[in-house]
This record gives structure tokens, C-alpha cells and sequence, in this order.
């Protein structure tokens, strides 16, 4: 059993015989993989994560944009919960790269030291309270945990 498609490049995908192309978009459905994904992954190359660095999976594309999503999410109702200055300062440049399935924990990628520093001694709390209370969870397991890391 195949766990991600076969990615043929659209200029050899429109070579194949028409039978062969619906096949290989039924395949490509079945993998959940849509046709603008798709075409991102063969435009740039490979499947970007949320670091924007290449990997030529697709399930680790639809994982990285499932975490997207989640923090994007956790993001939205932060920016209620917190002043503007602070969402700006400490939360709106994050951005969601990893989720540990043993632990429950999600890591997100800060711009510098300081600010994953000021995001786990002032606002840690805050964060888990908003999190628990959207129950927010990667492939049906909660978000237990968040631990900042700097880009730098």
C-alpha cells in the first residue's frame, strides 16, 4: 500500500494517456492531495514546510499546513486575548514548525532568543489557556505543551 502518490511532473503527466491521467488524479484524491497542491509542489520543486525548506513529501506538506493551521488558529484568538502591542510584539511573526506526538508538543519557531524568552516566562500561560480552550489537536492529539524556539 502506497503512503504518499507517485509525483509525475505535469509536462510527463500530459504525456500519459487519458485513461493514465484520470488515474493518477484519482490517486492523487485518494491521498487527499488537491490539484493546487499539486502544482505548488512541482513549481517549486518539492513540497515546502513551514520553514520554507524543500522535502519532496507530501505527507509532511499536508502536516506542515495542518500546523499552519492550528497556530494560525491559536493566533487569531491570542490576538483577543492579548493588547495589540504585545500580539504584535511577541506572537504575530511565529510560526508553527513542529508537533511532537508523544508529548503533545507543539513548537513554534520565534525571530530571536528574546522573544521565545518573554513568550515562555510572561505569556506561556495565556497561550496554553487559549489552546485548551479552542481543544486544539494534530491528527486527533491534543496540543499539550508549547515550547518556543528561536530562528536564531
Amino acid at each position: 500500500m502506497l503512503k504518499e502518490p507517485p509525483l509525475l511532473p505535469p509536462d510527463l503527466l500530459a504525456k500519459l494517456p487519458k485513461r493514465l491521467r484520470h488515474m493518477h488524479s484519482e490517486l492523487l484524491d485518494r491521498c487527499g492531495l488537491d490539484p493546487e497542491t499539486y502544482q505548488h509542489i512541482h513549481r517549486g520543486g518539492a513540497a515546502r514546510d513551514t520553514r520554507g525548506a524543500a522535502h519532496g513529501s507530501t505527507k509532511h506538506y499536508k502536516e506542515s499546513k495542518i500546523l499552519e493551521e492550528i497556530w494560525r488558529e491559536a493566533k487569531t484568538a491570542l490576538s483577543r486575548e492579548m493588547t495589540e502591542s504585545n500580539f504584535r510584539t511577541y506572537i504575530a511573526n511565529t510560526y508553527a514548525l513542529a508537533f511532537d506526538r508523544d508529548l503533545g508538543l507543539l513548537v513554534v519557531q520565534t525571530p530571536n532568543p528574546l522573544t521565545s524568552l518573554s513568550l515562555r516566562r510572561q505569556f506561556h500561560p495565556t497561550i496554553m489557556r487559549t489552546i485548551r480552550q479552542l481543544d486544539l489537536r494534530f491528527h486527533g492529539l491534543p496540543v499539550n505543551d508549547v515550547q518556543f524556539q528561536s530562528k536564531r
